[in-house]
């Protein structure tokens, strides 16, 4: 259990401050803040849209993960991409673990 927690805490202490150091990179991350950015003005969280349109290239679990944490700490590139890079870590964690 030891290294499981070990490989989380690394996988998050070199990939958190990486997060913060430039803005979205095009073309997709763009896409992806869009939507996040529609749900958070329109408060419509159900399905994410972009220009209206529903936008589904990426499981709604992303959008809703990256919405709340705009949410929390403001719409930026780091609150965007803050709930990937934690199940990231989580999923170095899983990958240890059942290694």
């Amino acid at each position: 259990m030891p290294d499981v927690a070990l490989a989380v805490g690394v996988a998050w202490l070199v990939l958190l401050p990486l997060i913060a150091l430039r803005g979205f990179w095009f073309p997709d991350e763009p896409d992806v803040f869009e939507p996040v950015r529609g749900m958070l003005i329109s408060g419509d969280w159900l399905v994410p849209r972009q220009n209206g349109v529903p936008w589904l290239d990426y499981p709604p679990l992303t959008y809703w993960c990256a919405a709340a944490s705009c949410w929390l700490f403001g719409p930026s590139a780091f609150a965007a991409r803050l709930p990937v890079v934690l199940w990231a870590g989580l999923l170095i964690g899983a990958v240890v673990c059942f290694a």
